[in-house]
């Protein structure tokens, strides 16, 4: 059999490869303690696709780097070698996944990006898409009722799918059809998974609206819900009381209602816990805060209260690699030259889904250049509160490849 690469075979080998990674390590481990050997499982099978595609195109690689985000590529792939100096003073086990994470998403860019290239335009409402992300979608529900581990980053991906469906499908019947999927896959979801339907879902909105009229229809919103939180949070509480979004929704209203995050949540906690510590480590050491401690920096976290966070390490809790908040951790890892390149991009691929967002009915534009866009946007919100999906995972990367191909031929 042939395999025939594109960038909708390459998608769909990697949420397969993630899927199966998900299920068959949570036959033998569960929790958080799964986690790294899944990572580790998808992202060795999904480096051996790649370098595949390598093989059968080696002759033929093609890459712009005029672009702008080419270039801001470029600089990141550049700093490698000094994050990985850096690293190698303090050298420990996570030095090697780091700059393995790293390397593997610069291959994961360049196969992507070829990918695009050597392939046709999709339209949104392909059928190949349309009925795929359904049929994923509902697999990942059904993966989640059996008590299997779902990755949340194919759930990820797949929402974003389902929210460019909703905002620019012209079928109203398959409008109606990911509504009532997103609805599912929330409801086996956590907080993260709502921050980064919200985040893209409101660029889309003040695509079509406009800023001002948007503006408006969110302070009315945000004082309905704040009289809501006041009113109705008992039976708010009650109406979510059972389900996996118990914890989440009674802590999330507590706090919204002015309790401090020390006594409602510990996982919070726990996350303030290792800023603190950052901030402590950068005060004591300023010489760090320009570019960081670099690949596989760690924090003792022997002290924390949080028994899952001390639990489930790899090394041990004094030389934990996971620092939760996505800014605490770049900043940690990569410094303010780290930071500062990452909010760069951030923002001009929430520029680059707008300006696609109000071009797209006037224009023919396809669904990879929103996607692309949009999946960065959806990565960063979705780790905002849990950084390594974005270290360890190339959806983001896949996306930059995305906006780099399309960037001169959509807006020049």
């Amino acid at each position: 059999m042939k395999l025939t690469y594109s960038w909708l075979s390459m998608m769909q080998l990697y949420i397969v490869i993630h899927i199966l990674s998900a299920v068959i390590v949570s036959l033998f481990v569960t929790g958080f303690s799964a986690l790294p050997y899944i990572r580790l499982l998808y992202i060795l099978s999904y480096t051996t696709v790649c370098l595949i595609f390598v093989l059968k195109i080696r002759n033929k690689i093609y890459m712009d780097n005029s672009g702008f985000f080419s270039k801001v590529f470029l600089i990141y792939i550049f700093l490698f070698p000094m994050w990985l100096f850096l690293g190698m003073l303090d050298f420990g086990f996570y030095v090697v996944t780091d700059a393995y994470y790293f390397l593997f998403g610069v291959l994961v860019f360049y196969v992507f990006y070829n990918s695009i290239y050597y392939s046709l335009d999709l339209s949104i409402e392909n059928r190949v898409l349309l009925r795929g992300t359904l049929l994923v979608g509902l697999l990942l529900v059904l993966i989640r009722q059996l008590s299997f581990s779902v990755p949340m980053e194919v759930v990820v991906a797949l929402s974003t799918y389902v929210v460019i469906y909703i905002f620019h499908g012209v079928n109203q019947l398959w409008r109606l059809i990911f509504l009532f999927l997103i609805v599912l896959l929330a409801v086996s979801s956590n907080r993260a998974f709502f921050l980064q339907v919200i985040v893209v879902s409101y660029v889309f909105i003040l695509a079509r609206y406009g800023v001002f009229r948007t503006f408006v229809v969110t302070v009315f919103a945000w004082i309905f819900l704040s009289l809501a939180v006041n009113t109705f949070s008992y039976d708010i509480k009650e109406i979510f009381s059972g389900t996996p979004l118990d914890r989440r929704v009674s802590e999330t209203l507590d706090i919204l209602a002015g309790e401090s995050i020390e006594d409602v949540s510990l996982p919070l906690m726990q996350r303030e816990y290792e800023a603190s510590q950052v901030r402590r480590f950068f005060i004591e050491n300023p010489i760090y805060v320009i570019a960081g401690k670099g690949f596989g920096a760690t924090l003792d976290m022997s002290a924390s209260e949080d028994d899952s966070v001390v639990g489930s390490q790899l090394v041990g809790a004094e030389d934990t690699h996971n620092i939760h908040y996505l800014h605490y951790a770049i900043l940690y890892r990569y410094g303010v030259a780290g930071c500062l390149l990452i909010a760069l991009i951030l923002l001009a691929s929430i520029r680059f889904l707008y300006r696609c967002s109000c071009e797209f009915s006037k224009s023919n534009i396809s669904f990879l250049p929103i996607w692309g866009s949009a999946i960065v946007i959806a990565m960063f919100g979705f780790s905002l509160f849990a950084s390594s999906f974005v270290f360890s995972n190339p959806l983001w990367i896949m996306g930059l490849a995305a906006m780099v191909f399309y960037e001169k031929r959509i807006f020049i």
